[in-house]
Parts: structure tokens; sequence; C-alpha cells
């Protein structure tokens, strides 16, 4: 993960449309704390520093947590449990990047976060879209499921948040992957074919790599606008609701 996430184009493009997404929901306010929930390696520190005045990064890998280290967050730590270290009401923004999809209580820990929010804090989601799309990527990555927006949208109502933004993103490329998955799903159903590799991470041509950066760039430009009907991945903004007392 550490060498693909500065080159390959998947991770540059989903961090701009992310900081693109944030741009707009949360620059007008540097917020005291930022969570970055299962901050992996810790690339995402270089954006998300512009948006609260303190970033702390929790994970439950110890060794993704070394590469994190050399990022610069101000607090990062090792736990099971991203919510407990936190008190209620305490934190501005909570970001969760391709995270929920590996949690077995995923509309538990989305309350869990909801106390831990201030009021009017917020919620920064990327997930994984459809099931149709589930494959040895997924097993891989130890995902328990894919989404769809509506399920997404239903789980943070239910858990007392209000969606600011909800689209679909990875969109222009999104026929591609389809085809790709579908393809080797094919290939594995007639002849037996398995690939050796276990996640969809390919290596391509330089050039061509360059030019699916480029395409996401812009999908982040628009993303600003409208929301995509269709994408491999999801990305939701929710604030939470204040509640009266």
């Amino acid at each position: 993960m550490y060498e693909f996430e500065n080159t390959y184009w998947w991770h540059i493009g989903r961090r701009a449309i992310i900081d693109t997404i944030l741009r707009r929901f949360a620059a007008q306010n540097k917020y005291k704390m930022v969570v970055d929930m299962g901050c992996g390696t810790g690339v995402n520190f270089d954006f998300l520093k512009k948006y609260g005045q303190h970033i702390i990064g929790t994970d439950n890998s110890s060794l993704a947590l070394s590469y994190a280290k050399k990022h610069g967050y101000d607090k990062l730590i090792l736990t099971n449990d991203n919510s407990s270290s936190f008190g209620d009401n305490t934190v501005g923004i909570v970001v969760l990047f391709d995270v929920l999809e590996h949690l077995l209580d995923d509309s538990g820990t989305v309350k869990k976060i909801n106390r831990i929010l201030e009021d009017g804090g917020l919620l920064v989601i990327t997930v994984p879209a459809y099931q149709f799309l589930w494959s040895e990527h997924d097993v891989a990555l130890h995902h328990y499921r894919r989404y769809t927006a509506k399920q997404l949208r239903t789980m943070l109502h239910a858990n007392g948040f209000a969606v600011q933004k909800l689209s679909y993103c990875i969109s222009f490329l999104f026929p591609i992957i389809v085809a790709y998955r579908m393809g080797r799903r094919l290939l594995k159903a007639l002849f037996g074919v398995r690939s050796k590799l276990n996640t969809s991470y390919v290596a391509m041509p330089k050039p061509l790599n360059s030019f699916f950066v480029f395409l996401l760039y812009i999908e982040s430009l628009l993303l600003s606008y409208v929301n995509f009907p269709v994408g491999t991945s999801i990305i939701a903004v929710a604030k939470k609701v204040k509640r009266n007392n």
C-alpha cells in the first residue's frame, strides 16, 4: 500500500476527489481536531492538515502507523476501537476513507462517531460501490461488503446525520473497471483462469497511469457541482444533527 499510494492512479485520483469535496464543505472553518480513522500509512495528512489545527490518526496496525509517523500527524493511536480514545462532542471532523467496508458493525461505528463529533461536526466517508463488483480484490483487502448510495444514506440518517453531499465517484473509469472485473470473472468461469494477483492493482505504463489521474482530476472538479449516478466508489459528507435537550 505504501508503495502504491504515491504513484497509482486510483490513490492519487481519490485524494484529489476528497480534497476537492473537503475544500467545499470544510475550508470555511479550520476545525480544532480532525481524526483520520484507519489512517493507514498516513498519506492523507498532506491535505487534511489544511482543515484542522490538530490531525490525529488511528489504526489497528502498528506497521501502518510506523509509516504514518513520517507524515507528521500530531498524534497516532493504535486501537481496534477508533472512537474510544475521544470524549463526547470533542472532534470537528472524522474521516473514514475506505474503512467502513472493513468493519463488521459499520452502523455501530457510525453511531459511535456521532457521539464524539461536536454539534455540526462533519463525517466524511468513502466506500466501494456495488456488490456486483465484488471480486478477489475485496477478499484480499478483507472487505465485508460494498455499498449503494441509498444504503449509505439510510445508515447515516439512522445514526443522527444530515447528508450534505452523497455521490458515486471514480465514475469516468467505471465502464473500464466493470469490464475488467467482469472479464476476469468470465475467464475464471469458462476456463478456470485465476490471476496470480489477488487485488486489482495492475501495473500499467506511466502515460496511461497519468491519463487516468488526469481523468479523475477532471472528475474531482465536476463533483463540486454535480453528483454522479454511477461509479466504483461513493463519497459522502454528513453533518451531525444538533440534538435538542
